[in-house]
């Protein structure tokens, strides 16, 4: 319909994504190759991927060759389907997981890079950040969600250990910031935090391990009330720490890198 209307087949919404990424991550090979007859195949949504990327994702390979071709760039297609799996993987790999127990309704969409919580639950990255080193990622708050519970959580925390109705900072192993009820979470922790979050809003975490501190941030200000809202004891083990967050019915994006 939208070749027969003569529309822009290459307009984009709001993430970035053309009418022919859209066919692809839903694996349409119908519908994708009517538009790749007009459409710009090299067309990059927000996150840096091509429709390849998103077939590819969507488990149809033969769809991801037929958009490398399509894509006309040098190289054989075999050898950028290799480099297109990598990167779908790397993207895999850098994505969290769904940490409650039992399992909650969380979905998390990696060519997004959004987590949509239906209820109260846990994600936690997979890859984290060795004793000693410097972590930063960000969530985006696409929908305000009841009940964040933003921060970092050690290797060591078990999903058994967070029941229904506990997240991150409900236990000694993990340290959360809720900029809704505008709490600090963790045990023996209860003091306020001053700052009050929107949708819209970027909060950025930030975990040193050389000073041992949890920092946050909002749309780059990590100004007061921000900054530092944990100091770990310095004669306390210094496990890995993981990005992790806990919410309630809500969507959030989130940027931590593909390479980790």
């Amino acid at each position: 319909r939208l070749i027969e209307a003569k529309c822009d087949v290459d307009k984009a919404d709001g993430n970035g994504a053309t009418p022919l990424m859209v066919a692809a991550v839903k694996g349409h090979e119908g519908a994708a190759k009517l538009l790749m007859a007009t459409a710009d195949a090299k067309a990059e949504d927000k996150t840096g991927w091509r429709a390849s990327h998103l077939a590819l994702c969507a488990g149809a390979e033969e769809l991801a060759a037929m958009l490398l071709r399509k894509e006309d760039e040098a190289g054989p297609v075999d050898a950028r389907l290799l480099k297109v799996r990598a990167d779908v993987q790397a993207r895999r790999d850098a994505a969290p997981d769904v940490f409650s127990e039992p399992t909650s309704d969380a979905k998390i969409d990696i060519a997004d890079r959004t987590v949509t919580f239906k209820d109260f639950s846990t994600v936690r990255f997979k890859r984290g950040c060795p004793a000693g080193k410097r972590a930063y990622y960000e969530l985006t708050i696409k929908t305000l969600m009841p009940y964040p519970q933003i921060g970092f959580a050690t290797s060591g925390l078990e999903s058994s250990e967070l029941p229904r109705g506990n997240g991150v900072g409900d236990n000694a192993k993990s340290w959360g910031v809720d900029g809704v009820r505008c709490k600090k979470w963790h045990p023996g922790n209860q003091e306020e935090y001053g700052a009050k979050w929107s949708a819209g809003d970027v909060i950025g975490v930030a975990w040193d391990g050389v000073k041992r501190e949890i920092a946050v941030s909002v749309n780059g200000d990590f100004a007061p009330p921000n900054g530092v809202q944990f100091q770990l004891h310095p004669e306390a083990d210094a496990p890995d720490m993981h990005p992790a967050f806990s919410a309630g019915d809500g969507v959030v994006e989130y940027n931590f890198g593909e390479g980790g």
